[in-house]
């Protein structure tokens, strides 16, 4: 019986790979040619997309359901007719329809492109935007992507913006994203006002070795590090829901 159940469950994992093989394909196929319609425009890959064959070598490790890509905001009208030429059109959203929203959701079939003029809502967090530009580095197929320390804390905001209710796949970004973005995050983490949503992302590891006496520095680290130990109670509560 116990042969029967695991013969089952590696031909389902084997159907799900090859699913999620053609997927991540036929996603690089419309990255190709977005940015082929884009060319001209500086365009930074954001999240899952920038993901794949990154921190995930294999792309279909990685599933998604859209692709994010950032421009900047003089070239953002330019990029949108660039994209409705393709057959993409404005999902509609009306919290979108601002121009002091951070990105719009362009659809066509089965694809999807959120297009960015900002990282997050305007003035809701720290994050360096012209910093960020600035630090870029290539990527595949001529885009960019963020420097390694600011796409960590790029991830960390967007788990934030969602109160860590995210799906278990971001957690696991994360800790691939930690190692590469180097010793200095903590104090980029607090320029960017985003110190205590990176305690509350940080492995559980690096939060038990916390001493009791980090409890006494009073100020804003005493309260970052009650946030960082109450983790341990939160996150599985949290972590259930996002499933």
């Amino acid at each position: 019986e116990f042969r029967r159940v695991l013969s089952d469950l590696v031909e389902a994992l084997r159907r799900d790979y090859i699913t999620a093989a053609l997927q991540a394909e036929r996603r690089e196929a419309l990255l190709v040619e977005a940015l082929t319609a884009l060319a001209g425009i500086d365009v930074v890959l954001l999240k899952g997309i920038a993901y794949a064959g990154a921190i995930y070598p294999d792309p279909a490790e990685r599933p998604m359901t859209d692709v994010d890509l950032l421009v900047r905001d003089a070239r953002f009208d330019e990029a949108a007719r660039a994209l409705r030429r393709l057959g993409y059109w404005h999902d509609g959203k009306r919290n979108q329809q601002s121009g002091a929203n951070h990105a719009v959701t362009f659809r066509r079939r089965e694809s999807a492109i959120d297009l960015h003029r900002d990282l997050v809502q305007r003035g809701r967090m720290g994050l360096d935007l012209a910093t960020m530009w600035r630090d870029a580095v290539p990527a595949r197929h001529g885009a960019l992507r963020p420097a390694p320390a600011h796409e960590y804390l790029l991830h960390v905001a967007h788990m934030a913006r969602h109160e860590l209710t995210v799906p278990l796949i971001a957690f696991v970004d994360a800790a691939r994203l930690r190692p590469r973005a180097g010793a200095g995050i903590d104090a980029l983490a607090t320029r960017w006002r985003l110190h205590r949503a990176v305690a509350l992302v940080e492995p559980p590891s690096r939060l038990q070795d916390q001493q009791p006496a980090d409890l006494d520095r009073g100020g804003d680290t005493a309260e970052l590090d009650l946030d960082a130990l109450a983790v341990r109670e939160a996150r599985p509560e949290r972590l259930a829901r996002a499933t």
